[in-house]
């Protein structure tokens, strides 16, 4: 069934209360322009129903009532518009998912290999230029090749190394090898459970013995949310003064808010950080603090208020997310101001670099995770 072109244009980001009261508005139209034409079936040839001002017949009133559930087609996007997260535009330069890490020799190795034909094991990087991430996409290089920190200082956020993991993953079809997934067909697997290849198990392998060691100890001494000693499949307490939720809509128990031992042969994705903890360089505490934007020392605060502010004036007017353009306006504005130190231009110059290379692996991931596929459970297993 073809599309509206209407269902393509976008609309305003409104509030919950907004939508509501949009609506309720819809309704009334649509009620009132039904109520008319009603009343104008009744009349004779040459004859009109007034209202106020304005006078209908049969053909007017139709057309009242066709322009009104052409409205109706806004409401879904006006509705998406209305449950988006709103960003502040500003990103959280000292967030522990954005801030940059040195990885180990083995995550390295890892994220340099490439396949028989000399192509990264990632793919080609990518960049979504249409509606639809999964065909609306130019290639580019061999993702490796646009990923000089990562690949040649093991220099990347966490995000940036987790991103590359789910690339991986769907690549090299890991979903399909997971034990809960294996003799059923590619629409009924759940897409949150991947197992290792051997390159995986070459490199980590010995990291896998060791969630598997460290998810059991986990559960022989703790307490499940009732007070009870932990067991498999138990419902994990609440995070301090927060609540915890176990179950979808639907009623399906959700996979991380329960025990489960750590099975290589059937891997949650959200192990996928832990994995990346236990694969930091030893020295990754110092280069937080040679990277950390503190807004409470003095000339390091101009640092990070530039930063966010040049990426906010991008943002603003719609400009691309050029982070290394970003960061050297950000640079101009401390010269400008005269508090710019070395120190502050190469932290900066880096910054620049590293969110540059996690929003080219992003914005890779995202051409994957559009694949068509069965919406996966969060059932627990």
């Amino acid at each position: 069934m073809s599309q509206s072109p209407r269902a393509n244009v976008s609309v305003p980001r409104i509030s919950a209360k907004e939508f509501r009261d949009k609506v309720h508005l819809y309704i009334k139209r649509l009620k009132m322009a039904v109520d008319i034409q009603k009343k104008t079936y009744k009349l004779k040839p040459g004859q009109t129903y007034q209202i106020g001002p304005y006078f209908y017949d049969r053909r007017k009133a139709n057309a009242d009532v066709a322009s009104v559930l052409r409205t109706l087609e806004e409401l879904p996007r006006y509705y998406r518009a209305a449950i988006k997260r709103k960003s502040t535009g500003v990103l959280s330069l000292n967030s522990g998912l954005r801030k940059p890490i040195l990885v180990n020799d083995f995550m390295h190795a890892f994220i340099n290999e490439v396949d028989a034909t000399g192509l990264s094991i990632f793919g080609r990087s990518r960049v979504v230029e249409g509606n639809n991430p999964r065909t609306d996409f130019r290639e580019g290089a061999s993702l490796k090749d646009d990923l000089q920190l990562a690949m040649t200082q093991r220099i990347g956020s966490r995000v940036l190394f987790n991103s590359l993991f789910h690339i991986y993953i769907s690549r090299h079809g890991l979903v399909a090898r997971a034990a809960m997934n294996q003799g059923l067909p590619p629409e009924q697997h759940n897409g949150l459970f991947f197992a290792p290849d051997a390159l995986l198990m070459r490199y980590f392998g010995q990291t896998f013995a060791q969630m598997e060691l460290m998810s059991q100890n986990e559960i022989a001494n703790s307490l499940d949310a009732n007070g009870r000693p932990a067991v498999e499949g138990a419902p994990r307490p609440p995070k301090a003064g927060k609540e915890r939720r176990y179950t979808t809509k639907n009623g399906q128990p959700i996979y991380t808010s329960h025990f489960h031992a750590f099975r290589t042969d059937n891997i949650s994705r959200a192990s996928i950080p832990t994995l990346i903890k236990l694969n930091l360089d030893p020295i990754n505490a110092e280069l937080n603090t040679s990277f950390k934007l503190d807004p409470a020392a003095g000339a390091v605060k101009n640092e990070q208020a530039a930063y966010n502010a040049a990426i906010k004036r991008a943002r603003e007017n719609n400009l691309p997310s050029d982070f290394v353009a970003i960061a050297k306006e950000a640079i101009d504005t401390l010269q400008r101001s005269g508090v710019a130190t070395q120190e502050a231009v190469d932290r900066l110059t880096l910054r620049g670099r590293a969110d540059a290379e996690e929003a080219l692996v992003r914005e890779t991931l995202r051409t994957y995770k559009s694949e068509p596929k069965k919406k996966a459970s969060r059932r627990a297993q």
